[in-house]
Order: C-alpha cells, then structure tokens, then sequence
C-alpha cells in the first residue's frame, strides 16, 4: 500500500471513529466497512468497526467480527474493551448467560483467584479477650 492509500485508509478510520462517537453509528459502520474491506487485516479497524456494530445493534456481524479479530491477534482476544464488545454484542442476541462469562473472563496466564488470606495465627494460640 503507497503513502496516499495509508493515509486514505486514516482518514476513512478516523471519520468513522467521529461519526461513531457523535452518536452516528450507521453511518460510521458504512465508512468502516469500506476502510475493512481495504485493510482486513489493520486489528485498529476492525476494532472500531466492531464498536460500531455493536452501537448500531447488530450483534451477528459484531461477533463475527470478533471472531475473526481473534484469529487475527489471538492477544488481545483477553482485553477488556474486546472482551466488554462480546458481552455487548451478546446482550443484542439476548444471551445475557454468555454476555455475563465474556465479561467476567479472566485474562489467560493470570494467577487463580484465591480466597483472602486469614491473619496469622498466634504463636500462642487463640487470644481470648479477658471478663473485666
């Protein structure tokens, strides 16, 4: 891709995102399916087309889109916002049982959660408190 097609496929990224965040979100789908289809494999793309989608409630396409964000940069499949798209473009489906497990997913490679710790026990045994 030349200098001029970079930067075409910028400035279609960026008018998207505008039109995304000023509450036009067909309009930014249109101007981001177009910068897509010219750059499928740009994840930044594909991630504000997926917000997109998923203002616009079309959940299908959003999850399809995430799907293949995920083989495109299996890492970030984990990340909040990626992950907070899914339970979205779930809760479109009306799947809220999945929505709620794509939401509360641990990261891969994260330590288990584990109960809280229990204070020390005393050397001596249990205090008890003395009768005054």
């Amino acid at each position: 891709m030349d200098a001029a097609a970079a930067d075409t496929l910028d400035l279609m990224h960026c008018l998207g995102f505008l039109y995304l965040r000023h509450g036009q979100p067909y309009r930014a789908v249109v101007i981001l399916l177009v910068a897509a289809h010219v750059a499928s494999e740009r994840p930044d793309v594909l991630r504000t087309l997926c917000a997109a989608l998923v203002a616009a409630r079309m959940g299908t396409q959003a999850l399809e889109l995430l799907d293949r964000l995920a083989q495109l940069d299996p890492g970030s499949a984990q990340h909040p916002m990626i992950r907070l798209l899914r339970a979205r473009a779930l809760l479109l489906l009306g799947r809220r049982d999945a929505a709620r497990a794509a939401f509360r997913a641990p990261p891969p490679g994260s330590p288990p959660e584990s109960p809280p710790e229990s204070p020390p026990a005393s050397p001596q045994g249990p205090v008890l408190a003395e009768a005054a």
